[in-house]
């Protein structure tokens, strides 16, 4: 219990990793409002040539872990900002383009993905899903230039978007990703067809979806009068 509250087992990584890019960012957007545009981009180039020959080619440096540290997520902040400052008209004009990108790079990335599961290549498998995979970055920035030029608001995307985090937690939850997710994911693939299995684990990821949602409106329910009380005295 205490490993989990304080997030040091590895499922939660991305807590600790994301805290620290949150006290980092106000740090990170003073560079990119001074830095020009070519500054920018250089240091973005010379970082990800970096990453991608030491700790995604031959995963050399044990500090990206896969991409999944805060010197990764500081390497993922900085191109979305630049993307936003400096691509976005552009991206809202070719958004055909976008969606061909997004998809080809998830092509990619499923046929590998398969291909390394198929030939029982452990550590390809986690190479082909990994934030440093040049092609993951790359299908990122195009999906993020896509719903760039989108206007609309919804409801109901921000009722469930605002409990999108507690899936996270629910999912990776070492409880319940042991006990439950696991186990029931390989026993879908194992114990029935392809397509009924493919068919199964969607329903069941919908069904954990929706459960970590409810589960966090009670919380949201419980935790809203306490907020009140704490942070909106008159």
């Amino acid at each position: 219990w205490v490993d989990m509250l304080l997030c040091r087992h590895g499922l939660y990584w991305f807590i600790p990793a994301y805290i620290l890019l949150y006290l980092l960012a106000p740090v990170l957007n003073a560079y990119l409002s001074h830095a020009s545009r070519k500054q920018v981009a250089t240091t973005l180039v010379v970082f990800y040539a970096f990453q991608w020959i030491y700790g995604f080619a031959f995963d050399e440096e044990p500090v990206f872990k896969f991409g999944y540290s805060a010197l990764s997520f500081v390497g993922l902040y900085l191109p979305a900002q630049y993307l936003r400052q400096y691509w976005a008209e552009q991206a809202a004009r070719k958004r055909l383009l976008c969606l061909v990108v997004y998809l080809l790079c998830a092509v990619v990335l499923a046929g590998l993905g398969f291909a390394a599961a198929y030939f029982d290549v452990n550590c390809g498998r986690i190479h082909v899903i990994a934030y440093n995979n040049p092609i993951v970055v790359l299908e990122s920035a195009a999906l993020l230039l896509l719903f760039t030029g989108f206007r609309f608001r919804s409801k109901t995307v921000n009722f469930i978007s605002a409990s999108a985090f507690s899936v996270f937690l629910l999912h990776l939850n070492p409880f319940f990703y042991f006990q439950v997710f696991k186990p029931a994911i390989s026993a879908f693939g194992r114990d029935y067809p392809a397509v009924e299995a493919f068919f199964l684990i969607a329903a069941f990821l919908i069904a954990v979806f929706a459960l970590a949602v409810l589960l966090d409106r009670i919380r949201i329910f419980i935790w809203k009068p306490i907020e009140k009380r704490l942070f909106h005295k008159s």
